[in-house]
């Protein structure tokens, strides 16, 4: 259905993407935030070229990430420009050919100012830069996003509407408490490694004050504007379905159309996994088939408690692409399939685990 949008509203809630001075933590607290790159691939243009990049933090003393051993203090120092807080970035990279794991994967402080958050000058085999790591602040109209010296990105909100504007949200689920601020589209222009690029761009910002519970989760582009996503919460075998947030999201030609009733279901087809998405809404239902093109992923452990045998949460990346996509209403007669709405792409994640 179509919906108004309050927009300096939104301007309201952008304020917030860098503070963090407002949660309540308590022990195995999280912070993250993170973008998602989609531009073109000069080699394939049916699977564009991904980066996703991450800044984190956690109120534990200790955690693994992949192979790099993070040891936290969080005494936060107040600094000229803004807070600073122990941490560090981690990103991915597929280039067209091949996912490059772990392009980025460092211990850093993260510097916080109402603009931004950027990292200490650290050097890796990748980025080389006299002004930080991994960059990612705010100008007058746009973000900006600097990797090293090869990557240069400008992210601004060009298409404005009811999916694509700043929204914020909360909400206790099994006890525990998530604050989420996200943009769904944001246009993408730079240059990587001396040659220009468009696309577009995902960001998220994530408190939560407890265990992350595993969750299926995707956000897909088609060429025309309609964008889609899904999100889905998970416990593994031993639950098929709980009562936690769950929904598809089909943006389409100004009409939003929410699926609170849905399922996603797993398959493997040649090496990775295939994911099968479906919801209904009294009339109106949608289905559809993600496909995989590539896979990365980020393995975090701790010990349970601070001091017993160490836990285990996997975050599975995969950036894939939308088949066998059917919308249908009804009441009208109305369907939509991927002929009508062209190739979409975009990116698929499945968790397992918990940290506790």
């Amino acid at each position: 259905m179509k919906k108004n949008f309050d927009y300096k509203k939104s301007l309201e809630i952008q304020k917030e993407m860098f503070d963090f001075s407002k949660t309540s933590p308590k022990s195995g607290s999280w912070w993250w935030w993170f973008l998602l790159l989609f531009f073109n691939n000069p080699k394939n243009e049916q699977k564009p070229r991904q980066l996703m990049i991450l800044w984190s933090t956690k109120k534990d003393k200790e955690i693994e990430c992949n192979d790099l051993k993070i040891v936290l203090d969080h005494d936060m120092e107040l600094e000229s420009k803004g807070k600073k807080i122990d941490g560090a970035v981690a990103a991915w990279y597929f280039d067209g050919s091949k996912m490059r794991h772990n392009f980025l994967l460092k211990q850093t402080p993260l510097l916080f100012s109402e603009n931004g958050i950027k990292t200490e000058n650290v050097k890796t085999e990748f980025c080389r830069t006299e002004n930080g790591l991994a960059n990612f602040y705010k100008t007058k109209n746009s973000f900006k996003l600097d990797i090293g010296e090869s990557m240069k990105f400008n992210l601004s909100l060009k298409e404005k509407n009811i999916f694509t504007i700043p929204a914020f949200s909360g909400k206790k689920i099994l006890g525990l408490n998530y604050e989420l601020l996200r943009m769904n589209k944001l246009s993408l222009t730079g240059i990587v490694n001396g040659h220009r690029v468009k696309g577009h761009s995902y960001f998220q910002k994530v408190f939560l004050n407890g265990p992350a519970l595993p969750w299926y989760w995707g956000i897909f582009y088609f060429k025309g504007g309609t964008i889609l996503k899904y999100f889905k919460i998970h416990l593994g075998k031993t639950l098929v379905d709980i009562p936690v947030k769950k929904d598809i999201n089909f943006y389409h030609k100004g009409n939003l159309y929410t699926f609170e009733n849905m399922k996603v279901t797993k398959n493997i087809e040649r090496g990775f996994p295939v994911f099968l998405v479906s919801g209904e809404d009294g009339n109106k239902s949608i289905k559809f088939k993600v496909v995989p093109y590539s896979a990365s992923s980020w393995t975090f452990r701790k010990k349970a408690f601070g001091i017993g045998p160490k836990s285990t949460f996997v975050w599975h990346e995969y950036p894939a692409t939308i088949e066998k996509f059917y919308f249908v209403d009804k009441k009208t007669g109305k369907i939509l399939t991927e002929k009508d709405l062209g190739l979409g792409v975009g990116n698929a994640e499945q968790s397992h685990g918990i940290l506790i």
